[in-house]
């Protein structure tokens, strides 16, 4: 693979909310190679054709967007309400979770591709740093 699909640049992005001036309300976009979008897409593809995603996954889920889960406990809500049993929710705000993630911790979460001979040239030219 070529260096030059794998050079990107990053943009800072505001998240719209909280002060301009505060590095910590921006988001990083990563804007790739055209070429090499193409190339993410069929790997993205592959990846979600082999790993399973719970049901109960919203995030980052084509056709998915916050008002499902929304709905689901507005209906669970109703039928405890309505058959006077008790129900109990827990809700974490996982808003900067994603931001604090050792990158470490994502590979080796993700080991088991290594093993895969379909994921390992995938794997070495996208983790290999450009010098």
């Amino acid at each position: 693979m070529s260096d030059q699909w794998r050079l990107s640049i990053i943009t800072p992005v505001h998240k719209g909310k909280g002060s301009v001036q505060d590095c910590g309300n921006y988001r990083g976009i990563k804007v790739t190679s055209h070429t090499m979008k193409p190339f993410e897409r069929i790997i993205d593809t592959r990846i979600r054709q082999e790993c399973t995603v719970s049901d109960s996954q919203y995030g980052f889920q084509p056709g998915r967007g916050t008002m499902d889960p929304i709905f689901a406990l507005m209906i669970l809500m109703e039928k405890h309400r309505e058959k006077n049993m008790p129900l109990h929710f827990l809700f974490l705000d996982l808003q900067k979770a994603f931001d604090c993630v050792p990158r470490e911790m994502i590979w080796w979460s993700k080991r088991s591709w290594y093993q895969r001979p379909t994921w390992q040239p995938y794997v070495i030219c996208t983790a290999t740093p450009i010098q």
